[in-house]
């Protein structure tokens, strides 16, 4: 049993630092597209908050959906999230 525990703890942290790098390429990755791909400061930051809404989807739905608008498959009228309201607020935290 001491052994279970001693190698559940040791999986428990390869699965951390894999789900910490694996976010980390995933952010530099939006970070490279959207400066690459979008055109406006405005398509920049929308494509940015988009972007990080796919961590936090509870269906694979979902995740499809926000894939297919940042690859400008589907209008973002098709996803359901308050942007505008977001995007204020994070313009006035970039101002601060």
């Amino acid at each position: 049993m001491k052994k279970l525990i001693q190698l559940m703890g040791d999986i428990t942290i390869i699965n951390h630092t894999c789900i910490f790098f694996s976010q980390v390429h995933w952010k530099r990755s939006v970070m490279r597209v959207s400066t690459r791909d979008c055109d406006t400061a405005l398509a920049v930051k929308t494509f940015r908050l988009l972007a990080e809404k796919v961590a936090s989807c509870e269906t694979k739905q979902e995740v499809q959906t926000l894939f297919n608008v940042l690859a400008s498959e589907l209008q973002i009228s098709s996803v359901n999230y308050p942007l505008r309201a977001e995007m204020r607020a994070s313009s006035t935290n970039n101002e601060n």
